[in-house]
């Protein structure tokens, strides 16, 4: 952070507070600096440069700030992006405390008072002959094991039961169409007044997930605003949009270093379904947000918004023919002044 981390957990609290505006421009600032790492998960060539450009950085940074018998085992045999990154300031440099012990000999056995390591390991692949990493067996004390081996991130809203139109379960629709999704990782047809935050493939590798959470939220409360105000009844997503929408978030993940880059992480499942990551930037994600494509919606309108949409549509055609009246006596004006 600006400033040193200790000076700015001390001082950043009173001076994003009063200062009017800071907060907005720093947060602003962030996003942008993140946007540009959206290039780090294309499949085009420049996108395979940008990566090696910043391996290179992030290992020269990792085997300047770990001891060097971590070196191996740290150096990733993927391409950056492919897995979920880290942002961890103190991840690295607390590698370096003595009471800390990074390995990857593999959890074989536990007793009452220690657990046993290896043999064997999990990376790097224990056929590599030239590989330094032990592999040998090792018993050590353990007062305490936490199990952190991870998370389904496949099946959105899992186990919740949710039931649209003819009885039809969501989750189980989803499967039916290849694996979980949503239109604009919102919605679902078939599900109307049903909305989701933060659904399929709204994560990103290089930005905030509370900016994609903010941006859903804005997006449905712009349809929500219809039923509440008395102006609908009912709005659903076209089934032929949130296919064709679905149908191209694949194809563009299946060309990225998420579904390319020489891992199998939780993006994705078994059979190459990705419904965790969104792979254009958030600045496409934001705009699609701020601008609702309404043609792709079945809308039903109440009486009171048809009538309004009547007047708006009225007053529309009015401003225009104002305009062109406008317009055209401006040019006769300047007509009679040239003849003049």
């Amino acid at each position: 952070p600006p400033f040193g981390e200790k000076n700015w957990n001390e001082w950043a609290p009173a001076i994003l507070s009063n200062v009017p505006g800071l907060n907005k421009l720093l947060r602003t600032l962030v996003f942008l600096g993140s946007e540009r790492d959206w290039q780090l998960f294309g499949g085009e060539d420049y996108n395979a440069k940008f990566r090696a450009r910043v391996e290179d950085e992030l290992l020269r940074h990792m085997r300047r700030t770990v001891p060097e018998k971590y070196h191996e085992i740290l150096t990733p045999d993927y391409g950056v992006g492919c897995k979920r990154r880290i942002f961890d300031a103190a991840w690295l440099p607390g590698l370096n405390d003595p009471r800390v012990e990074l390995t990857t000999l593999p959890l074989t056995s536990v007793q009452e008072r220690s657990v046993t390591l290896g043999p064997g390991r999990t990376y790097p692949d224990p056929k590599k002959t030239d590989s330094k990493a032990p592999t040998d067996e090792r018993r050590i004390p353990a007062d305490v094991i936490i199990l952190a081996n991870g998370f389904d991130t496949s099946k959105w809203l899992h186990p919740l039961k949710v039931i649209g139109q003819e009885g039809k379960d969501l989750v189980t629709t989803m499967e039916e169409r290849g694996g979980a999704q949503a239109y604009q990782a919102t919605a679902m047809d078939g599900f109307p007044n049903f909305f989701i935050i933060s659904g399929p493939n709204s994560a990103t590798g290089h930005s905030s997930v509370i900016l994609a959470s903010e941006n859903m939220v804005n997006y449905s409360l712009k349809f929500m605003k219809l039923i509440l105000s008395g102006d609908a009844e009912i709005v659903d997503v076209k089934q032929e949009e949130e296919i064709k929408y679905t149908r191209d978030i694949q194809e563009k993940l299946s060309k990225t270093v998420w579904m390319s880059g020489g891992c199998q992480s939780w993006y994705f499942t078994a059979d190459g379904w990705n419904s965790t990551a969104y792979p254009y930037s958030q600045f496409k994600f934001t705009w699609l947000c701020m601008f609702p494509k309404w043609n792709h919606w079945n809308i039903k309108y109440t009486r009171q918004g048809i009538l309004k949409q009547r007047l708006r549509k009225s007053l529309r055609l009015l401003a225009l023919a104002a305009t062109i009246v406008g317009a055209y006596k401006v040019r006769q004006a300047g007509s009679i002044a040239i003849s003049e």
